[in-house]
């Protein structure tokens, strides 16, 4: 149980990190940083990345992270998940089965959970609802520059260019700005599900020593 709980988290991270990274890459202004060439283009096709080539999986590794790690901090807590891919429902359960009796602790491991720790959660688990659903409504996506709403329930809508949501994602809209606010997102969601899942797990242990 251990080593698949470790694989998981472990799955989880690299999405984000891969969005994180996605991002690195075009707010890099060096002059030698990574080209589209490839071996068998002539050297004068020494194109750089540019947000719209990135941007599609940026934002499908952020929702697909989203939803393991969502996964990965309940079965943390319940050893099991709700199936499906509807980012809101998935927070929903998590919410349900969140501990709400956690108790400061140091164990022989070196694991502390402080006061300040636990006192911090309600905070941690509002905003990560709020990136959750600013990425289960996709509501950073304009159509003809109006912000548009949709339930991404499939969590499809940057898997495929036609999807169930029945939204068409432009990418001639994104920019610089909007890769530093997704990558101001990622950076949030990394911090908050590693502070919450080393919550549980330690949490989870002291509970199953018992």
């Amino acid at each position: 149980m251990v080593e698949e709980v470790s694989n998981w988290l472990a799955f989880s991270q690299s999405f984000l990190l891969n969005a994180k990274l996605g991002c690195q890459e075009l707010e890099d202004k060096r002059d030698n940083k990574h080209r589209k060439i490839t071996r068998f283009d002539p050297p004068e096709f020494n194109l750089t990345y540019q947000p719209r080539d990135l941007y599609v999986p940026i934002i499908f590794n952020i929702k697909h992270g989203l939803e393991i790690f969502i996964k990965t901090l309940v079965i943390f807590q319940t050893g099991s998940y709700r199936p499906g891919h509807d980012l809101k429902k998935l927070f929903d359960q998590l919410k349900l089965v969140f501990p709400q009796n956690i108790t400061p602790l140091a164990d022989r491991s070196g694991d502390i959970i402080e006061q300040a720790d636990i006192d911090a959660v309600p905070n941690m688990l509002d905003e990560l609802e709020g990136l959750v659903y600013k990425y289960y409504q996709c509501e950073f996506v304009s159509v003809e520059n109006k912000k548009i709403n949709v339930n991404d329930k499939e969590n499809n809508v940057f898997r495929y260019p036609k999807n169930k949501a029945g939204m068409v994602v432009n990418l001639e809209s994104v920019d610089e700005k909007s890769i530093k606010q997704v990558h101001e997102d990622i950076d949030k969601i990394y911090r908050i599900l590693n502070d919450l899942g080393y919550l549980i797990d330690v949490y989870a242990s002291k509970i199953k020593a018992q």
